[in-house]
């Protein structure tokens, strides 16, 4: 299977196309800093011949968006995404459109370009990273749950309208992770309610996502990966 995985030079994102490469996949890596796609193409393993590791560098706090693929995905993993957290009445403009462009408007123009070709081949899985604060909000999360909330809603609508052409359609809310971004949080604050306490581990992500390419009775879904934070 041939799947695109953004956000994936580090963290979660990495977590993911490392997981995806060690089942066999080829995985085309996506984010903005391309020496860093390009040191991460070289350590992607391959174990399967005819395997087919590609970088494909994106800035998806450009609305310009545009890029090309040589051949369509089966799959594509959406784990690109920036905090923009802070009181509402703190975030400047510019701060409030850039979350809305890269978490909320870059993954449905992607998906849009994406899509097609899946529904002409009858079969794709679209798996994005949304949050659990989608469902659970937190002070000075407003702006960030809001376009999380949105990718979640965007989810549900689009597995009903690529259903029949045999595409699953699926987000995955973490909790606080142990990446960099989730290392700079005020964890005392975001994992105070957890059932289950400390970080999460990317690999439990990336074994989630796994778990929605395979199984293909499970469409319009948010599995919650948070430690217990929304119980």
């Amino acid at each position: 299977m041939k799947c695109l995985v953004t956000g994936a030079s580090r963290g979660i994102g990495w977590a993911i196309a490392q997981k995806l490469a060690h089942e066999g996949h080829s995985v085309i890596l996506s984010a903005s800093n391309a020496d860093l796609l390009n040191q991460r193409l070289i350590e992607l393993p391959k174990v399967l011949d005819g395997q087919d590791h590609s970088v494909l560098p994106l800035d998806l706090a450009d609305p310009g968006l545009k890029f090309e693929l040589k051949e369509p995905v089966e799959a594509f993993v959406h784990s690109a995404g920036v905090a923009g957290m802070g009181l509402l009445t703190a975030l400047s403009p510019q701060s409030v459109a850039k979350t809305l462009q890269v978490n909320l408007h870059a993954p449905i123009m992607l998906t849009k370009a994406l899509v097609r070709p899946m529904m002409r081949q009858k079969f794709g899985s679209i798996i994005y990273l949304s949050s659990c604060l989608a469902s659970k909000g937190l002070t000075g999360s407003s702006v960030y749950s809001a376009t999380k909330a949105g990718l979640e809603g965007f989810t549900r609508a689009l597995a009903r309208e690529v259903g029949n052409r045999g595409i699953t359609v699926n987000c995955i809310a973490p909790g606080l992770t142990d990446t960099d971004m989730g290392r700079c949080a005020d964890r005392g604050l975001a994992t105070a309610s957890n059932v289950f306490p400390g970080l999460i581990d990317p690999a439990s992500i990336a074994d989630t996502v796994m778990f929605l390419l395979h199984n293909r009775n499970i469409t319009g879904q948010t599995l919650q990966v948070d430690n217990g934070f929304t119980v």
